[in-house]
């Protein structure tokens, strides 16, 4: 059930990345036009966009949880915070959001009403197969957001992408706050009714 919630989140996250992606493609075709990498370079710059997709679609998720993403030093992206230094020309990094908006934050009902589900499908079977499922989702999540960070090349790229902890706890808390509406809303009815 964990893998069926990880897989909504990241699906949802990858259809955001490629609505970003061509809508910006003006962006990402000057870029490319910039770098002049010439046809060897062109597909070395394609199949390292390519390689960045999953962290990409990771840093949206984050993005649109709350809790962001850095792309450096001192840097960070995300619904509260838009502080940006000189980037690298990436093309990838056209799609990255121009100033911080709280609408993204509406997002976090999804993630919320995945947590719901979770606690549905899993309360078919038992209490211990939901908390189950909920403690795979968490390692699964600080792993994919270990993967996808930086500190995973060396220590001096730590500042780029997901903050490890950051974006457990908000995937935490999310899911939580969905599983316990689910389980305790029921409880709390039927304690009005006597």
């Amino acid at each position: 059930m964990a893998s069926r919630v990880l897989a909504i989140l990241l699906g949802f996250s990858f259809i955001i990345l490629a609505i970003l992606i061509f809508t910006n493609t003006a962006t990402f075709k000057n870029i490319s036009i910039v770098l002049q990498p010439g046809i060897l370079g062109s597909f070395l710059l394609f199949a390292l966009n390519a390689f960045y997709l999953p962290n990409a679609a990771l840093s949206i998720l984050g993005y649109f949880t709350g809790t962001g993403f850095a792309v450096g030093a001192g840097t960070l992206v995300s619904p509260f915070t838009h502080r940006l230094g000189e980037l690298p020309a990436l093309p990838l990094l056209s799609v990255l959001p121009t100033t911080s908006s709280r609408w993204a934050l509406i997002v976090v009902a999804l993630v919320v009403a995945v947590g719901a589900a979770l606690a549905i499908w899993a309360q078919s079977s038992s209490t211990t197969t939901l908390i189950q499922s909920f403690v795979q989702l968490l390692i699964a999540t600080a792993l994919l957001s270990y993967l996808a960070s930086g500190s995973l090349m060396t220590p001096a790229m730590s500042a780029v992408g997901l903050s490890i902890w950051k974006f457990t706890l908000s995937i935490a808390v999310e899911i939580a706050l969905g599983i316990a509406l689910v389980v305790l809303l029921p409880q709390i009815r039927i304690r009005t009714k006597r």
